[in-house]
């Protein structure tokens, strides 16, 4: 009720936001799981001309903040998507992950979708390369959302694959060796051999206990065995 009352006043004044000033009120709404269509509908109008003057963390949580309300708007996604793929290099992890989840929920493939992507894969890989900042959380849910669209990235899958496979300091916990399993078989680059290897990792992760486990991570091992087992 309360945000309701808000959306209503806050609605006639988003033309005074500036761009973080729309980030932030569409970040509040989505947080807080709540869905004001006119408001929303306010915030894409007002937003796609102010997108050039936004962070890469005012991009990706603007993304997200759509997308995770399921609000859909064609328009701004097409401009977030022109916008962000000169300046995925600036993204961190945390962006590049948020911002690729954000399409991958919305289902949505803008015009420049292929050039989104691809920009995309080359600045997770340069992060993974280059940098060495890439998390598992971070590269798992990138990986996820390439699959989800249906978009191939050889080069990103593979190194995905490596990292989900190589003994280091920081593990996939079972979640993200679930998505990375089932990214994998989205694009015919699971054997039976690393299935296997993926599933004993994801058994070892659980530490007897899988009460704290999403549903979406049991399905998409369950797809990727499926797929194995139809190969």
């Amino acid at each position: 009720q309360l945000f309701s009352e808000v959306a209503k006043e806050l609605s006639p004044k988003v033309k005074s936001l500036d761009g973080q000033g729309l980030t932030m009120a569409a970040w509040a709404f989505a947080t807080a799981g709540c869905k004001s269509q006119p408001l929303f509908s306010s915030i894409s109008r007002h937003a796609r001309s102010l997108l050039p003057t936004m962070s890469p963390q005012g991009l990706s949580n603007l993304a997200w903040s759509f997308a995770s309300l399921k609000v859909s708007s064609v328009t701004l996604f097409e401009a977030l998507a022109a916008t962000a793929s000169t300046q995925l290099g600036r993204f961190n992890p945390h962006d590049l992950a948020t911002f690729a989840s954000a399409f991958a929920m919305q289902r949505h493939r803008p015009s420049s979708c292929p050039l989104l992507m691809d920009s995309l894969a080359a600045a997770t890989l340069y992060r993974c390369e280059a940098k060495d900042t890439m998390e598992p959380k971070y590269l798992a849910r990138i990986g996820w959302a390439f699959a989800s669209l249906g978009h191939p990235a050889p080069d990103l899958m593979r190194r995905l694959k490596s990292e989900a496979l190589r003994p280091s300091r920081v593990k996939f916990d079972a979640q993200q060796l679930a998505m990375t399993a089932w990214a994998l078989a989205v694009f015919d680059m699971l054997d039976a051999q690393t299935l296997c290897r993926l599933a004993r990792e994801f058994v070892d992760r659980l530490e007897g206990s899988a009460d704290d486990l999403e549903d979406e991570s049991l399905h998409c091992l369950f797809q990727a065995e499926l797929a194995v087992m139809l190969q």
